[in-house]
């Protein structure tokens, strides 16, 4: 049996903004308000506490660095998003933001490229159905 590090209250709030995004998505496409909403993974990111937690000891933290955003990279990818000529055709849909940053040719401080959580552990975004009957 493996065990999970996160309470499951943590995995599903992360669910349920990635389903908010669709059924948002699926209301302002019906609406035609011109809105979009996306869901975004966002990797590790590297605050001040992050940087507080490494420095705490490097040996058993360190390697987090390696992989972590600044918190500016989000920022990034959401500028481009809002720019993407295709964006309706991410609406309601969820994303690793590092995949999209790969996509926009967007790069993290220093010229990093964070990883996708699909290419560390296997992880990826659920694909809700095309459509909602509604009642």
């Amino acid at each position: 049996v493996q065990t999970c590090a996160l309470p499951i209250s943590y995995g599903a709030h992360k669910a349920s903004l990635d389903k908010m995004a669709f059924d948002m998505g699926l209301e302002f496409g019906l609406s035609e308000t011109g809105v979009a909403a996306t869901s975004i993974w966002m990797g590790a990111v590297l605050t001040e506490r992050l940087k507080l937690v490494i420095e705490s000891d490097r040996e058993k933290f360190g390697p987090l660095e390696a992989i972590s955003e600044t918190p500016e990279f989000t920022g990034h990818i959401i500028w481009a998003l809002y720019h993407d000529p295709k964006l309706a055709e991410k609406n309601g849909k969820t994303f690793i933001g590092a995949e999209l940053a790969l996509e926009y040719g967007i790069k993290d401080e220093g010229g990093r490229q964070p990883p996708s959580y699909r290419e560390m552990d296997g992880s990826y975004p659920w694909t809700y159905q095309s459509h909602v009957v509604r009642g």
